[in-house]
């Protein structure tokens, strides 16, 4: 079992938080904008959790590499085949495609590693909606 060092984890979530505002800001607006490659956005994220994480082994980077290889490609073809009309319907298959994910994550994650993610997953998340927000207008 891997030992828990606060400091570390720390150093890494920090890290973490300080390229949350470099990811946003290369990104550009959102709004009427084109939408992003599915590949960049979950090439972001893998890297944002590869270097985050405290101690991950060489197979838990591989696994890892795994589990975002079949999320891409899942979202990949979610879109590809979505209904512009029915946007729930998109939503919702999103959001499972993103538990297995995180399910699959949790598996092979320590707890600790796993708090580490979850934590960053979400500041990712509240970044999103106040980028949404900012660019809605509201």
């Amino acid at each position: 079992m891997i030992a828990y060092k606060p400091i570390e984890t720390l150093k890494f979530f920090v890290i973490g938080l300080l390229l949350l505002p470099i990811e946003s800001f290369s990104q550009g607006g959102g709004g009427g904008g084109p939408r992003r490659d599915p590949s960049e956005f979950v090439a972001i994220e893998k890297q944002i959790i590869l270097d985050s994480l405290a101690g991950l082994n060489k197979d838990q980077k591989l696994i890892i590499e795994e589990i975002y290889k079949d999320y891409e490609k899942s979202i990949t073809i979610i879109r590809a085949n979505a209904d512009p009309d029915n946007r729930e319907a998109m939503r919702t298959n999103m959001t499972a495609i993103r538990d297995g994910k995180n399910e699959s994550l949790k598996a092979i994650l320590t707890e600790e590693q796993y708090q580490q993610f979850d934590a960053i997953m979400k500041v990712r998340r509240e970044n999103m909606s106040q980028r949404r927000r900012n660019n809605g207008g509201e």
